[in-house]
């Protein structure tokens, strides 16, 4: 978002990730959520979220994970040779607070399940984009404060997809 700052018009983030979080890497440029949101409010940056599910083979009993053989069936030993109990796996889910993010910023959120959608979502996405609408207002009050947003569209099978604050710049 920061590469955004000077950027004219509408800024979209487009973040495309196959795992979780990973918060406590090391890293010191970790920030949180509630950061993002923040700083997608405050900087009107709407997030598009892909998430890519997948599954990771189950490596010991009843946890998960790389380098956590051993014990009954872990990599090449005991019942069932590498992963254990015969070939399982665990569904490995994209973290829960891209549709967080997503929603809060007005963006979309879409969780994939193969490769092979990504095509289509990729075109999905820039559709979305190419139809949106621009809608303003006057608030009542320009007091610097984040303020609740709520659109709402009439009609049969039709949706609005908005941000759910804005902030009243003074």
């Amino acid at each position: 978002m920061t590469a955004l700052l000077h950027q004219q018009g509408r800024r979209v983030v487009l973040v495309f990730t196959d795992g979780m979080d990973q918060p406590m890497n090391g890293s010191a440029h970790n920030v949180t959520l509630k950061e993002v949101i923040r700083r997608s409010e405050e900087e009107d940056v709407m997030i598009y979220a892909i998430g890519l599910a997948g599954h990771v083979p189950f490596a010991g009993l009843g946890r998960p994970g790389p380098g956590r053989g051993g014990g009954y069936g872990g990599r090449g030993g005991g019942i069932g040779g590498i992963g254990g109990w015969g070939h399982r796996t665990y569904e490995d889910k994209p973290d829960p607070g891209l549709q967080v993010l997503a929603q809060a910023s007005g963006g979309g959120y879409f969780e994939l399940t193969a490769t092979a959608d990504l095509s289509p979502t990729f075109a999905r996405v820039a559709d979305e984009l190419h139809r949106q609408y621009l809608l303003g207002f006057v608030p009542e009050k320009l007091d610097g404060k984040s303020h609740k947003l709520d659109v709402r569209v009439k009609g049969s099978g039709l949706s609005a997809r908005a941000r759910k604050t804005y902030i009243a710049a003074r």
